[in-house]
């Protein structure tokens, strides 16, 4: 059998010999490793193709069908449909990502306390991260100070505290009419699958007071009553 030539087994030594090396190196339970190599493996794919189309048929209509086989396979449908609809719907920028909506909603309702520290509390379904230094919701933390300035107050490692004033919870069938699992917080708005619950008027108006006005009343208090003591007493 004839010899190929050395330039037609080149490209196939210099793709293959890396690839065993690396299932070679790599932990077999870390399939993650391989996730940036798909791009290389598409391109060989289509090279690999064409080379067989060449070798088999010279019709030019062979090599546009495999053309778009290649690229119903390589992209299917539901890959790039989603984003033709939001392109649509939303123009080529498309809508903003839900956690920044749920951030500039929670800066829109609280108006003229965004520049002060508030509460704000996190049940997520992702797991709590591995570094004892975050915590859930660590990434809205940065959102609301990155963006509007805003710091939370609830550092609880579990995502919630008691004085929470807002809450979020990350639902796999978000609704307004979800069934609120803290007593005293209704829902306000749904952005993708978090729904934002907002404490009580009351609650919340009480909260505040207590934040912002009780450590200076902890001090003036018993000198305004001293001092009216001491006006009534007898000369």
């Amino acid at each position: 059998a004839p010899k190929r030539p050395l330039q037609d087994v080149a490209p196939l030594l210099v793709v293959w010999i890396p690839w065993l090396i690396l299932v070679i190196v790599a932990e077999r339970t870390r399939s993650e490793r391989f996730f940036w190599i798909w791009s290389l493996q598409a391109a060989v794919l289509v090279f690999a193709v064409f080379q067989i189309l060449e070798a088999i048929s010279k019709n030019p209509w062979w090599k546009r069908i495999a053309v778009v086989g290649l690229a119903i396979l390589v992209f299917p449908l539901s890959f790039y449909l989603p984003i033709l609809q939001d392109w649509k719907a939303n123009g080529y920028s498309g809508a903003d990502n839900p956690q920044v909506q749920v951030v500039d909603y929670i800066h829109q309702q609280i108006g003229s306390l965004a520049n002060k520290p508030i509460s704000i509390g996190y049940s997520l379904l992702s797991s709590p991260p591995e570094d004892d230094r975050m915590r859930n919701g660590s990434w809205f933390d940065l959102l609301l100070e990155s963006r509007w300035g805003i710091r939370n107050l609830d550092h609880n490692p579990a995502g919630l505290d008691n004085n929470d004033a807002w809450r979020i919870l990350e639902s796999e069938t978000p609704s307004l009419n979800v069934a609120s699992p803290w007593s005293g917080y209704s829902a306000v708005a749904v952005f993708g699958p978090y729904v934002v619950f907002r404490r009580d008027e009351v609650q919340t108006t009480l909260l505040q007071n207590i934040q912002w006005h009780t450590p200076m009343s902890v001090f003036l208090f018993p000198m305004d009553l001293f001092e009216k003591l001491d006006s009534r007493s007898p000369s």
